[in-house]
């Protein structure tokens, strides 16, 4: 996986600072080169940041190309900066009736994969939904609900639902059930609710086998949301259609998911209606310091 050629190698040393469960050893002698051992239980993950610090460029990582190695920003963003570009994002809900262009979907997109993932495992994928699609999406999405609303409404299904779900995931559907049902009502009344009438959506997913997809995905989202911001677009996180195709065969097919995976998260996707001209203010973190 790793090479080192030693024809370059300064010696330096930084390589095996960096590698804290990677295949690089420290050599025998001092002033020697470092070693590259072949060990199972050695768990190079390709994180590549060997390569990244060595000043020669003597060590190349396999499957990773030169080209994919890009130069670092001279200089941080300022702090007042980035806080300031954090807090004006905000979950939009109005957006223009006009596509997104593909070129603006994919940057957005190609974001996510420079989010962390738990050992490196970069397996986040995306399903982009646009177009006519998107409106399909969101009546797929309320008739499922409406199959929840005639569940809870029934006494027989209802007692089997609970006896499969379990009591506790009952409770908040029902609790949820107001919320369901207005969605329900103001989309038959032609009011999209869920999907705000975006252009596009973007959904997260990854093989649930991998250490923490769930949390690899939620990093990626909101890079993507972040990246949109600054394509002069908007966002807004999804979780009622989260839900359903956690659920739903039928939203499952229709987005496309591969075996063996779950959809982790979703953002409406579009340039924005309106302008904010302020941002709110947010409770403090509440936090325990531990010295």
């Amino acid at each position: 996986m790793i090479k080192i050629d030693y024809s370059k190698c300064l010696k330096c040393g930084k390589c095996l600072m960096v590698c804290k469960r990677g295949p690089l050893r420290a050599p025998e002698k001092d002033g020697e080169a470092p070693l590259v051992i072949e060990d199972e239980n050695a768990a190079c993950f390709l994180c590549a940041h060997c390569a990244s610090v060595c000043p020669a460029g003597a060590i190349t990582v396999e499957g990773l190309k030169d080209v994919e190695f890009g130069a670092l920003p001279s200089a941080a963003p300022h702090y007042e900066d980035y806080i300031a570009f954090i807090r004006s994002r905000r979950s939009t809900r109005n957006y223009k009736n006009i596509p997104v262009p593909g070129e603006l979907i994919a940057r957005v997109i190609d974001s996510a994969r420079y989010a962390p993932t738990a050992k490196n495992s970069c397996g986040v994928c995306v399903t982009a939904v646009t177009g006519n699609s998107v409106s399909k999406l969101a009546g797929l999405t309320f008739e499922f609900y409406k199959g929840l609303m005639e569940i809870v409404k029934s006494p027989v299904k209802k007692y089997f639902f609970m006896l499969a779900a379990g009591i506790s995931t009952f409770r908040a559907i029902k609790k949820n059930m107001p919320a369901f049902e207005y969605g329900y009502k103001m989309w038959l009344d032609g009011t999209d609710l869920l999907f705000y009438d975006a252009p596009a959506l973007l959904i997260v997913h990854a093989d649930k086998t991998l250490p923490m997809p769930k949390d690899d995905c939620d990093y990626a989202l909101y890079e993507m949301t972040l990246a949109a911001e600054t394509l002069g677009l908007a966002t807004c996180v999804n979780g009622f259609f989260l839900r359903a195709a956690e659920n739903s065969k039928e939203l499952r097919r229709f987005i496309k998911l591969p075996a063996g995976h779950e959809p982790y998260g979703a953002i409406t996707l579009g340039f924005p209606a309106l302008k904010f001209k302020k941002t709110p203010a947010r409770k403090p973190v509440n936090v325990t310091y531990i010295s």
